[in-house]
């Protein structure tokens, strides 16, 4: 028989199904939700919990790095992967070859993108709290999307907000 170690991990799948449930009924229609499987899925393991939400019809994901974008594709998880950090020139690859979206949080990063030479799929992270993000000027994002290399998403606002 199995034991247990001194700390472990369970998946209930009827409470994920409730929470996920939960969520989608207070979204209006035309949105969907996006879970953070980022860091290994705060512990509980990216690759199946992503899995598991596939099941219940969650088919988007934002990850912290592109590097955890490719292991999502890699392990066949399908729809949008938004990576949330900072993406290393040389890790551009991993966002083309992996289909990745990219947040472009501030214009030097955008353009830093666009010099590439490559199409991405960005979306704009807009931070009411700083004043470098491409919110914080109301020129800078109009500007931008005229770039031809991108394929812009949407944006989204950089805050969290907990359920009622």
């Amino acid at each position: 028989m199995y034991q247990k170690t001194r700390a472990w991990i369970e998946l209930n799948m009827e409470n994920l199904a409730y929470n996920v449930e939960q969520m989608k009924s207070r979204l209006p229609g035309n949105c969907r939700l996006m879970p953070a499987v980022k860091a290994n899925a705060y512990g509980h393991g990216m690759i199946p919990v992503a899995k598991a939400l596939n099941k219940l019809g969650i088919r988007d994901f934002c990850v912290a790095a592109a590097k955890e974008g490719a292991e999502l594709r890699k392990a066949g998880i399908e729809g949008e992967i938004l990576v949330l950090g900072y993406t290393h020139p040389e890790a551009f690859p991993l966002l083309l070859k992996y289909d990745l979206t990219q947040t472009v949080v501030d214009a030097s990063y955008a353009r830093l993108l666009a010099g590439y030479g490559k199409k991405f799929k960005v979306h704009s992270g807009a931070s009411t709290s700083h004043p470098s993000s491409l919110s914080g000027n109301t020129k800078t994002l109009p500007s931008l999307a005229y770039i031809p290399t991108y394929a812009w998403r949407t944006a989204f606002p950089r805050w969290i907000s907990s359920l009622p």
